[in-house]
């Protein structure tokens, strides 16, 4: 049996002022999503079956509704700013470029929603810091899913913030009409 050497811990893992280069120095682990927020490095677990079924109904959903040139991807990288973020789910409209025209900045790839499932480890980071984040993007849309399966739908008010357009909660429907019209059951969505 052979062994594999443990790396030595990066002396980053001591202060709360991360970069993208401090990231990509970080060994390769098996599955835990790192995002950089405020300069703070946030460390989340592989997801579980709670977290993956609703997520993928949504995008089945999303993929289903979209018009074409529409783009619906699951957890890509956004820059925004300094903060280095990665949502579960993103609506790309028509004509964003691919990913080998600087993909993850939102200078370059303007999404129009970018959607979060809450688990224990990620539910008020989603509604907190991530939001503020994604609104200072100028990301139109933002919606968010909580673990008891209700759907907060927020769309950008102002500069920087958004606005609750619609809550949905499991046994109600709710057509959305942005980024393009989808009816919404969260009953249909839960794991």
């Amino acid at each position: 049996m052979t062994q594999t050497a443990v790396r030595p811990m990066h002396e980053a893992w001591t202060h709360d002022h991360w970069t993208e280069e401090e990231l990509a120095k970080l060994p390769q682990d098996h599955g835990n999503r790192y995002e950089i927020i405020d300069g703070r490095l946030y460390v989340t677990p592989p997801a579980g079956e709670l977290h993956n079924a609703p997520g993928a109904r949504l995008i089945a959903l999303l993929l289903t509704a979209a018009p074409p040139g529409w783009r619906v991807l699951y957890e890509i990288g956004l820059r925004i700013g300094k903060h280095l973020l990665i949502p579960d789910l993103v609506v790309l409209p028509p004509g964003t470029p691919t990913a080998d025209k600087g993909y993850n900045d939102v200078k370059v790839v303007q999404p129009a929603l970018v959607i979060e499932i809450a688990s224990a480890s990620t539910e008020t980071i989603d509604k907190g810091t991530k939001m503020v984040a994604y609104a200072t993007g100028g990301i139109p849309s933002y919606w968010r899913m909580t673990r008891e399966g209700v759907l907060h739908l927020h769309h950008l008010v102002t500069d920087g913030q958004y606005g609750l357009l619609a809550t949905v909660r499991p046994g109600e429907e709710y057509k959305a009409i942005v980024p393009f019209p989808v009816v919404l059951e969260p009953s249909k969505l839960g794991a």
